[in-house]
């Protein structure tokens, strides 16, 4: 996920259109949303990026969701993959709201950006 978006940080946009205060019986997503997880971004050095694909290119080992723990082990289902496509999904959605957020408000904003070119198999 992008830490800024449009210039401003992430997290501005779906609080200035209400997203953090909006109950659960106004969401879209009714109930559904309660089993969704937020974006994850950091707020380290002033706020980056965090890109998955990117990380993994350059060393960082990521494993399929977590399955179950015992005994100080954990173990991971399979489906990274899946995993890494849902959270670019899920990404490009936040942004594709937040640009017809601004479109609908004709908010001056600078020009977004696509998903990152760094890709793991």
């Amino acid at each position: 996920m992008a830490r800024f978006h449009r210039g401003r940080d992430v997290t501005d946009w779906p609080d200035e259109m209400g997203y953090y205060r909006m109950p659960v019986t106004e969401h879209p997503r009714r109930e559904a949303v309660r089993a969704q997880a937020n974006h994850y971004v950091t707020g380290r050095d002033g706020g980056r990026d965090i890109d998955l694909h990117r990380f993994a290119t350059e060393g960082m080992r990521l494993y399929g969701p977590l399955a179950d723990h015992a005994g100080g082990t954990l173990r991971f289902r399979h489906g990274l993959a899946d995993a890494l496509d849902h959270a670019d999904q899920v990404s490009e959605s936040i942004k594709d709201t937040i640009d017809a957020h601004i479109e609908r408000q004709g908010i001056d904003a600078p020009p977004g950006r696509g998903l990152s070119s760094f890709r793991c198999n």
